[in-house]
C-alpha cells in the first residue's frame, strides 16, 4: 500500500495560501492528508478551507510563527511529512516522485532513509522561475550517510539540503516529542536557520536521499525571510550556523582542526553581512574569533 503522507500547510497570506492549496490538492499522489495552519487572525483562510472537505483546518491561536510551523505536527497521521509554506508551490508530480525515487532504492537501504530532498527551482513574486539551486556534481540521485550530511552542514554552513517546502520525512523520527523541539539542536534553540535543527536530528537517526529533479520551487521576495531586508530578525540566519558548528564539535561529529576551519569559514561567510548586523554579530564572530586563536 501506498504510504500516507500529510501535507502541512502554514499559512498568514490568503493570496499565497491559494496557490499553495491549489498545489496540495492538486497532486497526482493520491494517498493524502493535507493540515492548514492559519495565522492570519482573519476568516478568508478558513472559508476557502471550508470549500474541500478533505482539509483539516487549525487556528494558530497564539499567533506566535514557530508554533504555527510546529503544532500541526501533532494532528499528522502520514509515515511522511511534507512542508509546504504558504509562499512556494510543489509541482503535481512532487510527492509521487520522491516517493517513486524511494521505492527503487534497495529494501535494506530504503529503510534507513529518513529524509528526501530534491533539488527545487526560485521564483520571483509572479511565480516566474528564475534560476535553480542543486548540488554541482550530483547527476543522478544519491544516497548520503547522514552524519556526514551534517558535517557538511556545519562545515559549509550552506543548508545544500533546502528549505521546509522542499523535503520530505518520516513522521516516526521524530519519536516521543514536543513540536517545538524540531528548532532545537545540539542543545540549542535556532531562530533563522529553521529548518537546519530538523533536518540535524532526523540525520543523527537516517541517512538523506537526494534527487537532483526539481519539483518544487522556492519564493524569493521582499516579504520573505531568505534575504536581510524581509525580517528584522535575519542576524539569527548568520549567527545560527556558528551554533551548528560549536555544536557539530561538542557532539564528536568534527574535530578541533576542522572546528578552526568551520570558524574561519564562519568569519568570512558572516562579514558580508557584519556591516548590516554590527550589533547582533559581533558576539558571534568574537566566539568565532576565539575558536581561530585555540
Amino acid at each position: 500500500m501506498s504510504p500516507l503522507v500529510s501535507i502541512i500547510i502554514p499559512t498568514h497570506r490568503p493570496a499565497h495560501f491559494r496557490h499553495a492549496l491549489k498545489c496540495a490538492l492538486h497532486q497526482t499522489y493520491g494517498h493524502l492528508e493535507i493540515i492548514v495552519s492559519d495565522n492570519s487572525g482573519g476568516a478568508e483562510i478558513e472559508s476557502l478551507c471550508r470549500e474541500h472537505p478533505q482539509v483539516r483546518y487549525r487556528r494558530n491561536v497564539d499567533g506566535v510563527p514557530s508554533t504555527n510551523i510546529a503544532e500541526p505536527l501533532r494532528l499528522a497521521r502520514g509515515e511522511f511529512i511534507k512542508y509546504l509554506f504558504d509562499d512556494d508551490f510543489l509541482y503535481p508530480n512532487c510527492i509521487d516522485t520522491m516517493l517513486g525515487f524511494l521505492a527503487l532504492v534497495d529494501q535494506r537501504q530504503r529503510d534507513g532513509i529518513g529524509l528526501i530532498t530534491t533539488s527545487r527551482h526560485e521564483m520571483n513574486d509572479v511565480n516566474v522561475v528564475h534560476s535553480e539551486r542543486r548540488l554541482e556534481g550530483v547527476p543522478n540521485p544519491q544516497i548520503i550517510g547522514g552524519l556526514q550530511a551534517v558535517r557538511n552542514l556545519a562545515l559549509n554552513q550552506l543548508n545544500f539540503i533546502g528549505e521546509f517546502s522542499t523535503v520530505l520525512f518520516r513522521r516516526s523520527l521524530l519519536g516521543d516529542f514536543e513540536p517545538l523541539d524540531i528548532f532545537h539542536a545540539f542543545g540549542r534553540r535556532y531562530l533563522g536557520v529553521i529548518d537546519v535543527p530538523l533536518y540535524v536530528n532526523l540525520l543523527l537517526k537516517s541517512n538523506l536521499l537526494y534527487i537532483p529533479f526539481s519539483v518544487s520551487a522556492f519564493r524569493i521576495h521582499q516579504e520573505g525571510g531568505s534575504i536581510p531586508t524581509g525580517s528584522p530578525h535575519f542576524h539569527y540566519a548568520v549567527s545560527d550556523w556558528l551554533q551548528l558548528l560549536e555544536g557539530s564539535f561538542e557532539y564528536g561529529l568534527i574535530t578541533r582542526d576542522e572546528l578552526t576551519a568551520g570558524a574561519r569559514t564562519y568569519l568570512q561567510r558572516s562579514a558580508n553581512f557584519e556591516p548590516l548586523f554590527p550589533e547582533q554579530l559581533g558576539a558571534a564572530r568574537e566566539r568565532a574569533q576565539k575558536y581561530l586563536s585555540g
